[in-house]
């Protein structure tokens, strides 16, 4: 299964263990969607929590997605280094540091340092996705796609596109 630079060959793994993979990339995908969503939902509490004017709130969405713009390039290297496993878990201890930084924030209901833990979070979340989105790709079927489903595919795009 390992190869010999420690590395798991995906094409090794057992139907069993890939599908496996892929459900908790999937479970991954749901914790990256509903964390972003959280941000939109922040911003009336945090306006009135902190006495924050309208420009002020909506730091809270600039601070979490700067994060992407900031670490996106850095992460990539990251990934390289240590590898796609050990990458996440980099990212799910970044997420989990910003999620603690919402304790100290909220005691003493310090707006820069909630601005600080939605930043790591986001940072935590630029490497997660930038280490899922090719770890799926690498787990799922070797075979090109079939040109049928691609057709459809992309005639179904085309058409949603041209209604808009």
């Amino acid at each position: 299964m390992k190869t010999q630079n420690g590395m798991v060959d995906p094409g090794a793994l057992s139907r069993r263990d890939t599908r496996i993979s892929i459900l908790i990339i999937g479970v991954l995908f749901f914790i990256f969607g509903f964390v972003s969503w959280v941000n939109a939902i922040l911003i009336p509490y945090f306006k009135i929590a902190c006495e924050l004017t309208s420009l002020q709130s909506y730091l809270v969405t600039f601070a979490f997605y700067i994060s992407y713009l900031v670490m996106s390039v850095p992460s990539s290297y990251l990934l390289r280094s240590v590898g796609f496993k050990k990458g996440m878990m980099i990212g799910f201890w970044a997420m989990a540091l910003g999620a603690f930084l919402f304790v100290p924030a909220a005691l003493i209901r310090a707006y820069p340092l909630f601005l600080l833990g939605l930043f790591t979070l986001g940072i935590g979340l630029a490497v997660l996705q930038t280490a899922a989105n090719p770890y799926i790709t690498i787990l799922g079927p070797k075979s090109p796609p079939r040109s049928a489903s691609a057709s459809w595919a992309s005639a179904i795009s085309l058409r949603v596109s041209l209604r808009h």
